[in-house]
């Protein structure tokens, strides 16, 4: 379905005397269907802190959390009901040039096609991250697979990209497919790729997941049986080092009741994915 969308970039500038900035997110709405959210950077700002080498290093994070913060009471306000013209309004005003450190790009109106969640996601990473010159991971593709799944049985609708994390900032976790009611999250769907060519990098990528979800699960943020993660496993899994590896992987997901099941296995995905 095509929609028309404006969005604007949201521009790190701490130094107004050389206008030099950099992208930290995207903010979009959709006037004729309601539609208004955003991405921003929140984790990782090395890219930032490397390019204005004397700041501080804490600021940006700082700048973000506080535009975040504002964005989402916008966002509050537009789930209340907007007329086309009003939330367009709003829109214009939300992204107005600022004085401080954080600015808004012209505003650019488009017409997409797709989920509007998708839209964001893809303006956010070609913005912010620079998907056009990257090529996609393999934990990335298996993303997209999952993604064009959902939509093909019409579920993508009720999936959205979500950092879940504690108040303590003791866990942060990315996970692309949430389902919320009520604030709670009552799916986490989270692809993984094992591909990574060595066993101890296999193993490694399994305990650094299965720590953050054991984490989540302390914090009462997501449960056991809310969550399932689609593998996807090598392909030389007879070379001796790798089947041992990936057997290992299986044991630390299942102690830590974490529910796997193939990447290629769409029907129990979608069995999964469908009770909501």
């Amino acid at each position: 379905m095509k929609h028309e969308v404006l969005y604007a970039t949201v521009q790190f500038r701490p130094y107004r005397e050389t206008e030099e900035f950099a992208n930290v997110g995207v903010v979009m709405c959709a006037p004729k269907v309601g539609f208004f959210d955003y991405r921003l950077e929140t984790r990782s700002f090395l890219r930032v802190t490397n390019f204005f080498s004397d700041l501080d290093r804490q600021l940006p994070n700082r700048a973000t959390h506080y535009v975040a913060s504002e964005l989402e009471r916008v966002k509050q306000m537009t789930a209340r009901g907007y007329t086309p013209e009003g939330l367009r309004t709003l829109f214009q005003e939300v992204t107005k040039v600022k004085e401080g450190i954080i600015y808004y790009s012209h505003v650019r109106p488009a017409i997409m096609d797709g989920e509007l969640q998708d839209t964001l996601d893809g303006l956010y990473q070609h913005y912010v991250h620079h998907s056009f010159a990257k090529h996609p991971s393999a934990t990335e593709q298996l993303e997209r697979s999952m993604r064009t799944l959902l939509e093909q049985h019409d579920l993508r609708k009720y999936y959205q990209q979500r950092n879940l994390e504690d108040a303590l900032g003791l866990v942060k976790a990315n996970i692309p497919f949430t389902h919320q009611k009520n604030g709670k999250t009552m799916k986490a769907i989270r692809p993984l790729s094992l591909m990574h060519g060595t066993p101890n990098k296999i193993v490694e990528h399994a305990e650094q997941w299965a720590g953050r979800f054991t984490r989540l699960f302390s914090a009462n943020i997501v449960t056991p049986e809310t969550v399932l993660l689609p593998i996807a496993e090598p392909d030389n899994q007879q070379e001796p080092g790798i089947a041992k590896a990936l057997n290992m992987a299986r044991n630390i997901f299942t102690d830590s009741h974490i529910t796997t099941v193939s990447a290629n296995d769409e029907e129990k995905i979608l069995t999964f994915a469908a009770q909501i």
